[in-house]
């Protein structure tokens, strides 16, 4: 899946892990980050995460971005880069909120950042001319990954990344005790992401993982 912003490169930024077993072999979610997908449900990181919708592959050029935004289903996530240089810009969830009451979510992926000094930040607009001076009151946190960095985004928060050079990062979701209950909510009630688990197993096979599951073996 590719798009295009104005003049600006092609980026290769929804490129889903897809249960391949090659990609999904190297792409882990930091031990020290404490990830509930791999410590209570890994039936469900196989058949899920490791699917589509959690576990992302963005790949462009020099230039190419992703709107201001928050992830889905109110997921943590990390972005790892395994090489290139990519600049991130943040908001909190606060602080999103109160930009979308301005702009519109739809119409945030129109706003463009880029740091101008160490402790300031131009913000405009390609398509229309709206106030933006509420930015002012608002806390833009900016800085830089390099290669084998990452950046931990807790669930809610906004985020704009652009790479200021050929960049290759993976994205890897996950829950952990402060966002179970917000993300299975929104997974069973608001998204259409689980929908796609379930043609992943075949019966069969879903019944003799269930029968050799630990925890059921021991109930």
């Amino acid at each position: 899946y590719v798009r295009h912003f104005t003049n600006e490169p092609i980026y290769l930024f929804q490129y889903n892990c897809e249960h391949e077993k090659v990609r999904s072999q190297f792409v882990s979610c930091p031990s020290f980050l404490g990830d509930w997908f791999d410590k209570y449900l890994p039936i469900f990181r196989d058949s899920t995460v490791y699917g589509h919708m959690h576990t992302w592959f963005f790949i462009g050029p020099k230039g190419t971005k992703s709107e201001m935004h928050a992830d889905h289903d109110f997921i943590h996530t990390t972005i790892q880069q395994l090489d290139g240089t990519k600049r991130f810009f943040l908001l909190s969830p606060q602080d999103l909120i109160t930009a979308k009451k301005h702009l519109g979510e739809a119409f945030l992926k129109y706003v463009e950042f880029e740091l101008i000094t160490e402790n300031s930040c131009k913000i405009k607009s390609i398509k229309g001319s709206p106030d933006l001076s509420f930015f002012r009151d608002l806390e833009v946190f900016c800085g830089d990954i390099h290669k084998h960095e990452l950046v931990y985004l807790p669930n809610g928060w906004g985020h704009y990344a652009k790479s200021l050079s050929p960049s290759l990062s993976v994205s890897r979701d996950f829950i952990d005790e402060t966002n179970i209950v917000l993300y299975f909510f929104s997974g069973v009630f608001l998204s259409a992401t689980f929908e796609r688990a379930k043609a992943v197993i075949e019966q069969q096979d879903l019944t003799k993982i269930l029968m050799e599951h630990e925890l059921l073996q021991e109930a």
